[in-house]
Order: structure tokens, then sequence, then C-alpha cells
């Protein structure tokens, strides 16, 4: 089992892409730990616990009764949930996401994930170092 913390304005980076991001956005200072054990993580961001859980390319995020989709296929994954559709298209450290014309970038840099953009509310970073 491994341990992730998170810091910044978190925006609950998943196992395959940013759908539960957009169903819980922390405020600024939010902290978050996720644990992993074999394609399930569990995220508990300030006390709201969620689930994701990864088949092959498919991740199911479970978050307050509401479950979100994400299928990845290349660089590329598309989000569904509460009717809402988006993509993020990652190439090298980068990903660009657009979900409903809200985007938002994620850049990873040694250990830390930087998020900024509209999506993300501002801008915040994952540590993801073990």
């Amino acid at each position: 089992m491994s341990a992730t913390r998170h810091r910044g304005a978190v925006a609950s980076r998943v196992l395959a892409g940013l759908a539960a991001a957009l169903l819980w956005a922390g405020p600024a200072g939010a902290g978050c730990i996720m644990q992993v054990v074999g394609a399930t993580a569990v995220h508990n961001c300030d006390g709201k616990v969620f689930i994701s859980q990864t088949v092959g390319a498919t991740t199911v995020h479970h978050v307050d009764g509401s479950t979100a989709v994400s299928q990845t296929v290349g660089g590329t994954t598309v989000h569904r949930f509460d009717g809402k559709s988006g993509m993020s298209q990652t190439v090298g450290t980068t990903t660009i996401h657009n979900i409903d014309g809200r985007f938002g970038i994620s850049q990873a840099i040694g250990n830390l994930i930087l998020h900024s953009g509209p999506l993300f509310q501002g801008h915040g970073q994952d540590d993801t170092a073990p």
C-alpha cells in the first residue's frame, strides 16, 4: 500500500483523469491523502472520502453518490459524469483538460504536479513523492 500526500489548492488527481476533480475541488490549503491498493484508490480530502476503481483503461469514481467514468486511449482521457463530458490530453509531462468548456493544465515536474486554470479554481500542486 502506498500513500501520496497532496498540498495546495488540490483538485484531487485520480488514477486515470480529472472526473472526480470536478465533482470536488478543494479550497486553498486543503489536504488530501490517496491510498492505492491494487486497482482501487481511496482518497480522503479533509474528511471527504471517495473511491476510484480502475479496470483496464476505464476508471470509475464514486463521490457522494455520484458516479463518474474516465476512459483512456493513448494519451487521451474522456470523462463522463452527471450529464457532462470532457477530455484530457497528455503530451510528455503536460496534460491539457477541457471539461464543458472549462480548461486546466497539469504539468509534472519531478515529484510535483502543478495545476492551473479555471478548472482548478486557481493554482495548486500535488506532491507525488511516496
